[in-house]
């Protein structure tokens, strides 16, 4: 068994591999584990009311609301704390899918959503303008490393430690409008990138304003994609080695592993 291969043992003493297209295992005391990507109500002494949690994996994410003072916390094991808050708007409670799979904050900004999809790998966010007359752009505080240019993805950033080590890798932007039509160019959507206090950065995601205010009701939603993918430096933990490199699909960023280690 490898990150992205299972291996079964068939009646007749033969075995089966089964190959996926991203990591479908993760090591934990030793031990290979099956991901569990859906986010579930946090538990133990130190939960937080109304926080949930993705933990059965090789990266944990944690969404709580303004009193937890973080957006969703993405950590590596060993812990390595990386966390996002929209600037100057609290946080409403999470609502969660049915199926774990999905978490969202209804009206973090009027008329505005904040989606956000759990894979294996990746925490695929949007932000959703769901109707006419909201506003154009929106603003991020990440805390936990500075971000920079990545060379992999056009549009991209990492978020690095001091010492330029990538923690987290943020694929091109991607905008889209009524049901899933691109339309980054013709939007003019954008992302900038400044310095905040200490270890931290502010991100500012938008379109046009112009382009916005023509857009019929048909239109909506119109949804920012600016998805994260994050890996934990080294991989230790689930004993294979991660290469960083990186394919955008449909706005989503993909971490593809060098899975050397043996069977």
């Amino acid at each position: 068994t490898t990150p992205d291969a299972t291996v079964y043992r068939n009646p007749d003493g033969t075995r089966s591999v089964v190959f996926t297209g991203e990591p479908a295992n993760f090591k934990r005391s030793g031990s290979w584990r099956s991901i569990d990507a859906r986010a579930t109500p946090e538990t133990g002494a130190q939960a937080v009311p109304g926080a949930f949690v993705m933990s059965e994996n090789y990266w944990r994410v944690r969404f709580t609301r303004a009193g937890g003072g973080v957006h969703p916390e993405v950590e590596g094991l060993p812990a390595r704390p990386v966390s996002w808050s929209p600037v100057g708007v609290a946080l409403p409670a999470p609502i969660v899918s049915s199926d774990g799979k999905i978490v969202t904050y209804v009206d973090v900004w009027p008329g505005v959503d904040l989606r956000y999809t759990l894979f294996n790998s990746v925490l695929k966010e949007d932000i959703v303008l769901k109707s006419p007359g909201v506003e154009a752009a929106y603003s991020f505080d990440y805390r936990g490393g500075r971000l920079m240019a990545d060379a992999d993805a056009r549009d991209g950033m990492a978020l690095a430690d001091a010492d330029l080590s990538e923690r987290m890798a943020f694929g091109e932007l991607v905008v889209t409008k009524g049901e899933g039509w691109w339309v980054t160019d013709e939007a003019g959507g954008f992302r900038t990138v400044s310095d905040g206090p200490g270890n931290s950065s502010v991100v500012t995601i938008g379109v046009d304003p112009e382009w916005l205010a023509e857009q019929p009701v048909e239109s909506f939603p119109i949804v920012l994609d600016p998805t994260a993918v994050f890996y934990p430096p080294g991989n230790a933990v689930h004993g294979a080695s991660w290469a960083g490199a990186f394919n955008t699909v449909n706005g989503t960023t993909w971490v593809c592993p060098n899975t050397s280690n043996g069977v």
